[in-house]
């Protein structure tokens, strides 16, 4: 963080949706996040020890210049997560929520193959509100109604999809 003009140094930044980096008019690559512009050359004048972490799912959109060395010069491509990497991601999102008898993670793993973890993570939280939502509109009050079924899953997974 900075204040002032030396009291703080920043030295981690993380940027996510990284592919929103655009070329400026003096060709200086422009990365924006929360709507303000951060300068690469710029923010690296600020503290030569500090560490930018960036995601991207498109890394054809990023500016060659930020992927010279010296610059972002380690890359790490994670792969689409295989149906047993899909189904452990499932695992952690789906916890101890209540899910009925007609719904079966092997079905779900088996929905969502080219998805990734967000998308994954996207689709339960859905589900689970989708539950939420119906649970109050009927003015339920038997807790053992609540549960998340393989339609909720269905509406939420189309809506992922598209």
């Amino acid at each position: 963080l900075i204040k002032e003009k030396n009291d703080f140094i920043i030295q981690k930044v993380f940027i996510t949706a990284c592919n929103a980096v655009e070329e400026q008019t003096d060709s200086d690559p422009l990365i924006t996040a929360s709507g303000k512009p951060i300068s690469y050359g710029q923010t690296l004048a600020l503290s030569r020890d500090m560490t930018i972490l960036a995601a991207t799912n498109r890394l054809d959109m990023i500016d060659p210049a930020l992927l010279r060395s010296g610059r972002l010069e380690v890359h790490l491509e994670l792969p689409v997560p295989d149906a047993q990497a899909r189904k452990a991601i499932l695992a952690i999102h789906l916890g101890k929520k209540p899910v009925s008898s007609d719904f079966s993670i092997d079905w779900l793993v088996a929905e969502t193959e080219g998805l990734v973890g967000a998308d994954l993570e996207s689709i339960v939280r859905g589900a689970a509100l989708r539950v939420i939502s119906e649970f109050v509109e009927k003015n339920e009050s038997d807790l053992n109604k609540f549960m998340i079924r393989k339609k909720h899953f269905l509406s939420s997974l189309k809506e992922v999809v598209g």
